[in-house]
């Protein structure tokens, strides 16, 4: 699977690169292991692998936890670190605690509206949480 991709974007060195980031999501036993045999949560670690494989400059990423446990969580935030600062990672979340602990920048959208936008290093979680309870709630 990673030797595919990394093949599509021409990875440089990919035997090496598939190396590194099977060991980055914590998959090195599994490295030869069929993608229908892995679990919900080893499939997400894969995804992830694969996300981060060519060492794109952005990141997408929708709900990147789920499926995975507390270790896996934690792995994911530490591979995204140590790919480097130069990289723009955006992801959704609902856990609104998550969002303020590892992003630079928080935006809120509601309804498929962006509604509010600020640094995360201006914001507390109280107050977070209390200006997205104004919004969700002056909507209704």
């Amino acid at each position: 699977n990673l030797e595919f991709y990394s093949r599509m974007y021409d990875v440089p060195h990919f035997k090496e690169r598939i190396l590194q980031v099977i060991d980055m999501v914590g998959m090195k036993p599994r490295l030869y292991d069929r993608v229908g045999t892995l679990s919900r949560g080893m499939q997400q670690r894969l995804s992830i692998a694969r996300a981060l494989l060519h060492k794109p400059a952005i990141i997408l990423l929708d709900e990147p936890e789920t499926g995975l446990d507390q270790q896996a969580i934690s792995m994911l935030w530490r591979s995204l670190k140590e790919e480097g600062p130069e990289r723009t990672v955006i992801f959704t979340s609902h856990g609104l605690e998550r969002g303020l602990e590892v992003c630079d920048y928080v935006v809120i959208l509601h309804q498929g509206k962006l509604v509010y936008q600020q640094s995360s290093k201006r914001l507390s979680m109280a107050g977070l949480r209390h200006t997205y309870q104004d919004i969700t709630e002056g909507a209704e």
